[in-house]
């Protein structure tokens, strides 16, 4: 063999063996505008043309929206393409149900592959195609394998299938930049983490969702909200597919809202800011907020060790134009009547004899101030570090071109 057949043949080998196991693959993701949410392509088949989907840490399941003829009923949002299943498919189960907190209906389990931007590939994957239902979107759930639907029946999660598959360290990353910026998705451990410095490691305190043990809110730096109770253990579920808002019971949002509408008259009197701004979900004009008035807002956390660690929120990101018209703004903390939803679970890690409550949802407001690593196993933890919005970064062309060097 020649020496250029030898180097070309050695390149290439070198590139297959690095689709395999680098540090981690980058996968660019695409801001919808209407409501806040982030897209990754899909291509779900053999032969057929990508699909987005919004992807989720706050659910397990593969999802799509059937075709016309299969649920002629459904009503799409946010992602509009359909799944079209290949008429040799075999239905694995007819009558699995799942709900999101905007809407769901029944559907029909699939195996199909699935191929991902970088090559990256799963040749049959258990995925959901929706045959009725309502507020339905093409949905990427990364969260644990054990709240995905049918229970014991739906097979691998996507994310598990991959990590098997490419040795992913049980870890990815979001890097959620909101309009204008280039958002993305790791998949395995980046390694540019190497040269941040984590503002906060919290241990996941339970294995469904991705759930933290939640200690306070504090409005400029004092405590509005306190969690703190002996007998339960309260849970904030960090959720990139609940986008533009953190949800709250109402008696919880009523004492922020109260805070920061003091902070803020206590520095300009005059102003009136519309009372539906408050409520959250409202967009008002931006002309009548002044966002540089709002303290920050800040998330106190159960970290390891008993260590308390608080995760601040500047006002650009809890008064948002997320998922609103151009010019206006709106108030990214939400309030429901009860714990949203209302959930008990029995065991908490490091807590077994505790009983745990959902007390919040946060949203893409918080995950768009930080660049978040989630790790699911070994050990179970959420790091946070700055923000790689404003910053350059090595992507997969950092990868080929070391590969590049070593043959050289």
């Amino acid at each position: 063999m020649c020496k250029s057949t030898l180097m070309t043949a050695l390149f290439t080998s070198l590139l297959l063996w690095g689709a395999v196991s680098y540090a981690s693959s980058v996968l660019a993701l695409n801001y919808e505008k209407e409501y806040g949410a982030y897209i990754l392509p899909l291509v779900v088949g053999k032969g057929a043309k990508s699909i987005d989907f919004v992807i989720d840490t706050g659910s397990a399941n593969l999802m799509v929206v059937g075709t016309k003829q299969t649920c002629p009923t459904c009503k799409a949002v946010i992602t509009k393409q359909r799944y079209h299943p290949d008429p040799k498919q075999k239905v694995k189960a007819k009558t699995a149900k799942i709900h999101y907190m905007h809407g769901g209906g029944q559907f029909s389990q699939y195996h199909e592959a699935v191929e991902l931007q970088n090559g990256m590939h799963v040749e049959a994957q258990s995925l959901g195609s929706y045959t009725q239902g309502e507020a339905l979107s093409n949905i990427l759930g990364l969260a644990y394998q054990s709240i995905a639907v049918p229970k014991g029946q739906a097979g691998r999660t996507l994310f598990d299938a991959l990590n098997a598959k490419y040795s992913l360290d049980d870890t990815f990353a979001l890097s959620l930049c909101g309009p204008g910026k280039q958002s993305q998705l790791f998949l395995g451990k980046p390694r540019l983490t190497s040269k941040l410095t984590s503002v906060a490691t919290l241990p996941v305190v339970v294995k469904g969702e991705y759930a933290l043990q939640l200690e306070a809110i504090t409005v400029g730096g004092k405590t509005v909200v306190s969690y703190q109770n002996d007998n339960v253990t309260n849970l904030a579920v960090i959720d990139s597919g609940t986008t533009n808002k953190m949800v709250l019971t109402q008696a919880k949002q009523q004492q922020i809202q109260d805070s920061l509408r003091s902070h803020y008259q206590a520095q300009d009197k005059k102003t009136q800011i519309p009372a539906a701004f408050w409520q959250g979900d409202n967009c008002v004009a931006k002309t009548l907020i002044k966002r540089e008035l709002l303290p920050a807002v800040s998330f106190v956390f159960a970290g390891n060790k008993g260590k308390r660690v608080s995760l601040p929120l500047p006002s650009t990101n809890y008064v948002t134009n997320s998922g609103c018209p151009q010019g206006m703004l709106k108030f990214a903390f939400s309030g429901v009547k009860s714990h949203p939803p209302e959930r008990r679970h029995p065991n908490v890690h490091n807590k077994p004899k505790s009983e745990s409550v959902l007390s919040a949802v946060i949203g893409t407001p918080l995950l768009e101030h930080y660049f978040v690593e989630f790790t699911k196993e070994s050990p179970a933890q959420i790091k946070f570090y700055p923000s790689l919005c404003d910053k350059k970064h090595e992507g997969r062309g950092g990868r080929i071109a070391e590969v590049k060097r070593r043959i050289q």
